[in-house]
């Protein structure tokens, strides 16, 4: 194939501008990507993209646009600035998996449950809270007798329901809204600001709106209970359908659409009426008559409890999720959105295990990240695509280690509660700390589900796993049924991340035996079955290497975290040690040893020595306060790989004793060649 086929493929992959939705950064991206990926020249560029992109564009690029556009994009590819990524839409459309088939036994007699009393004043009260904006319609009859909605009113929940105190509950049959022909009343499925009644205003994207023009009631009805789906209320239209408002709890616009797209994709087979994607769509109010049959509410509560656990239950049940050659020829790594941490190193649904043994400290740099990513900022090099909410379960540390630990922290990060109000609120709403003794296996992770559910972390933190895991962690089946079966399926309906802390097992009686490991091979540290690292997408290896010295080995899929070494270099090896000052980690050179490759027959690290004589002859002369000496003594060993602070200290002492330190009538202390 040729550079100019390739290039049209290439064109064809990515799709047309949309006015309104970033055209003019996409045909500038496609032009630079031409100039970047294939050997053109400006007028074959030109050529292309008026022959095979232009046609696709809503509304076409008139010819001076587009050749402005490439001209620009020619100097970019010169140097004179950076590719625009090429968006991940508009791309190939993707074949939509068919809908599931449900078997309605006989007629589906089903039999529709009872109109609850006071459906009205039951509705707001369960699926709104205090204080929200409820928008009420009360539409107009046209001349051909159908109903035209207006924009009705918004006020807030109170209001309404004072309202309806006032009238026992009723709307407008006897109630305070009332038309000629009584041609019902539609209320608004999510809440909205008050006063407002655009779909811009929505304040919680908490449902969706679904119902079937073309499937009988008692049908519906029996679609409904069969297939599980978190319903908040049902409400008989007084038509020809149920409204089921479709609990989703999106925590935004996009997530709520993509909520709303799998709901409509599941049930294709049944047709519903696609009009309803909307998160300011209206439904029918119970308690209405509409030209004479009654609008009432049919249950509230029904199906599973949350979207993401049902949505889990059909990760159960699909074999797979096919994925199509041009979608991934059009993916574009460096504009991932699913990415969270690093360089792809985790993205939404992944897993990090950390292995480190018993008492080093694993714990507080769990919560030393979780405060560090919670301020969008960087932890060891390692940066967070945006500020994360952390969610840290806790099953060993009670209220005084995490207490100790987050003022460690902290104190390390330099905030102060009062002088930097706006991080510490930013703190109190990214991390949430539970501690929880009681829950194993499957009644953990059921409870950990409606948790995620409610609080919408991007990371939870389970620390450690064996307080959770409720079996043998050694045995492959135990592993496989807790993270493939019971976790795998949250993480796909909530795209959170899992970071599992977790022990190390016994090292090899043979040390020699770890001379010449590679970062693999430290993956495999951790306790119990391989199926843990396997499954893992990221490990990561804590480990004590010196006195006072510990090295954070990312040993799988280390490289795209971006770590940085003390010297700004890219590193799969972090060394650090425990603060002086409050519970934290702090970063610390690479030992001179580091990296050196080790004599034959000879395993491990070298021994940290810490040459008094050459440290004696850098001070030589030079009056110091015992301080600024200890800091100068300690300086030396870090770059030489020696031992700290402790240590030192004691060397010191004996240098005294010995007489080759010695104090002076100003206070500061000398060393000289005559000293003996």
């Amino acid at each position: 194939m040729t550079e100019i086929e390739r290039s049209i493929k290439y064109i064809q992959t990515a799709g047309g501008a949309i006015s309104g939705s970033a055209g003019h950064n996409h045909t500038f991206a496609l032009a630079c990507n031409l100039f970047k990926q294939f050997n053109l020249t400006q007028a074959d560029v030109l050529a292309l993209l008026e022959q095979y992109h232009n046609p696709t564009c809503q509304p076409p690029w008139s010819e001076k646009e587009l050749r402005h556009k490439v001209e620009q994009a020619a100097k970019v590819e010169g140097g004179l600035g950076p590719v625009a990524p090429l968006p991940a839409a508009p791309k190939q459309p993707k074949k939509k998996k068919p809908g599931i088939k449900y078997v309605f036994k006989g007629d589906a007699k089903r039999p529709l449950p009872d109109e609850i009393e006071d459906g009205a004043r039951k509705l707001l009260r369960t699926c709104f809270r205090e204080g929200e904006g409820i928008r009420l319609v009360h539409p107009d009859l046209n001349e051909e007798g159908k109903e035209v909605p207006d924009q009705g009113m918004c006020f807030s929940r109170e209001f309404w329901l004072k309202k309806l105190d006032g009238k026992k509950g009723k709307v407008n049959d006897g109630g305070f809204l009332s038309k000629s022909g009584n041609p019902g009343v539609y209320v608004g499925i999510n809440p909205l600001k008050e006063g407002e009644t655009l779909d811009k205003h929505v304040t919680e994207y908490r449902h969706a709106l679904l119902e079937f023009d073309e499937l009988d009631i008692d049908k519906q009805w029996e679609l409904y209970h069969q297939s599980e789906l978190p319903i908040a209320a049902v409400i008989h239209s007084g038509g020809r359908s149920l409204h089921a408002w479709v609990k989703v709890d999106a925590k935004d616009r996009a997530e709520y659409d993509e909520r709303v797209a799998a709901i409509y994709d599941h049930f294709s087979e049944y047709k519903p009426d696609t009009k309803n994607k909307n998160p300011g769509r209206l439904s029918r109010f119970p308690n209405c008559i509409r030209m004479g049959a009654r609008q009432k509410l049919l249950a509230l509560a029904i199906g599973k409890n949350s979207f993401s656990e049902w949505m889990a239950d059909r990760a159960l049940d699909d074999i797979g999720q096919p994925i199509e050659i041009d979608e991934l020829m059009a993916f574009n790594p460096d504009d991932d959105q699913n990415n969270v941490l690093g360089e792809r190193w985790l993205c939404k649904g992944g897993s990090c295990i950390i292995v480190a043994p018993s008492g080093v400290g694993k714990s507080t740099l769990a919560t030393q990240a979780a405060f560090t990513w919670a301020l969008g900022r960087d932890l060891f090099g390692i940066k967070p695509f945006r500020p994360l909410k952390s969610l840290v379960i806790q099953a060993e540390n009670d209220l005084g280690d995490i207490a100790e630990q987050t003022q460690g922290v902290v104190q390390g990060m330099g905030l102060d509660m009062f002088d930097d109000e706006e991080e510490f609120d930013t703190l109190r709403r990214n991390v949430r700390f539970v501690r929880d003794s009681i829950h194993t296996g499957k009644a953990f992770t059921e409870a950990l589900h409606r948790l995620i559910d409610r609080e919408k972390p991007d990371l939870v933190w389970i620390d450690p796993l064996l307080s959770f895991i409720g079996g043998d962690v050694s045995r492959q089946d135990v592993c496989s049924q807790f993270l493939r079966n019971w976790m795998n399926p949250i993480a796909e309906a909530t795209g959170v991340i899992f970071m599992l802390i977790h022990h190390t097992g016994k090292p090899p009686k043979d040390q020699k035996a770890m001379d010449g490991w590679n970062s693999s091979d430290f993956a495999y540290l951790g306790s119990g079955s391989s199926e843990l690292t396997n499954w893992a997408r990221a490990v990561c290896v804590l480990q004590q290497v010196d006195e006072g010295m510990f090295q954070l080995m990312l040993a799988k899929r280390g490289k795209r975290a971006g770590a940085l070494d003390m010297d700004g270099q890219r590193t799969n090896s972090v060394f650090m040690s425990h603060s002086d000052t409050g519970i934290r980690w702090i970063q610390e050179p690479a030992p001179a040893w580091f990296g050196e490759k080790k004599e034959s027959g000879k395993s491990g690290r070298p021994e940290a020595q810490f040459d008094v004589e050459d440290w004696l002859e850098d001070i030589e002369g030079q009056p110091m306060r015992y301080a600024d000496m200890l800091k100068s003594a300690i300086q030396f060993s870090k770059l030489t790989g020696g031992p700290k602070e402790r240590k030192l200290k004691d060397i010191m002492k004996q240098l005294r004793v010995d007489k080759r330190l010695e104090k002076q009538k100003d206070g500061t202390w000398l060393h000289e060649k005559t000293i003996l």
